[in-house]
């Protein structure tokens, strides 16, 4: 009889303490599913991404030619009836009937050079009188559009035109970034027409620009149909 009731206790307790294994782990699964989540980790052997910084854009240098290196082109114009060179990457940007203009590419915010060709036809063979009247009401014109506008009161005939010997005169104004323009301009007549060249830029570029101004010069001609 006592050795039955031995073999009851122990199996009872066996059973208690398998009882209390399985309650236990119940509760440590319990806390596992509810305890705050820890800091992720990387699998190892997995690369991670690697933040790009940010580089800030390099302004690229506007290519300035010198102009001892400036090459020239020749423009054969049958619209406004003048031959003449011009420099290979100038741009033509302003055409009409009797004009037609070749700016020097520059910076946005920058006054570059340009050139202008211009022919008009008069009712008869103007005098010299009126080509100086004709240069003067050329220089009024500007100055009502120019500011600060300011020309030379001589008028010289030192230099040609269309193989002919021209009235020129030099002038300057202020452009609208308050950079002063030097300009040159010259006028010429044969068989009742007026031929004109405006060549200006920047003051403080103008001399030596001026040598591209007089090969420019020296290049216009009169094509013979006009």
């Amino acid at each position: 009889m006592i050795r039955k009731r031995t073999i009851f206790l122990r199996a009872l307790c066996l059973l208690m303490a398998l009882l209390l294994t399985i309650m236990l782990s119940a509760c440590g699964s319990k806390d596992e599913q509810t305890a705050e989540p820890g800091p992720t980790q990387v699998p190892a052997g997995i690369p991670q991404a690697t933040p790009v910084p940010t580089v800030a854009p390099t302004a690229t240098p506007f290519p300035r030619v010198d102009a001892a290196d400036y090459v020239l082109i020749w423009k054969n114009n049958t619209r406004i009836g003048m031959n003449y060179m011009v420099p290979t990457h100038w741009t033509e940007s302003q055409v009409g009937e009797r004009y037609s203009v070749f700016y020097e590419p520059v910076p946005d915010g920058e006054t570059g050079f340009r050139v202008s060709f211009a022919n008009k036809r008069k009712y008869k063979d103007p005098d010299s009188n009126t080509m100086r009247s004709e240069l003067r009401k050329l220089l009024t014109s500007m100055s009502e559009v120019y500011t600060d506008f300011q020309h030379d009161d001589a008028i010289s005939r030192d230099l040609s035109l269309v193989r002919f010997k021209g009235y020129s005169t030099y002038y300057t104004y202020t452009d609208e970034y308050g950079v002063t323009i030097k300009g040159f301009v010259i006028i010429a007549t044969y068989n009742r027409r007026i031929y004109c060249m405006n060549f200006s830029g920047p003051e403080e570029r103008f001399t030596e620009m001026m040598t591209v101004g007089k090969k420019i010069l020296d290049s216009v001609s009169r094509v013979s149909s006009s």
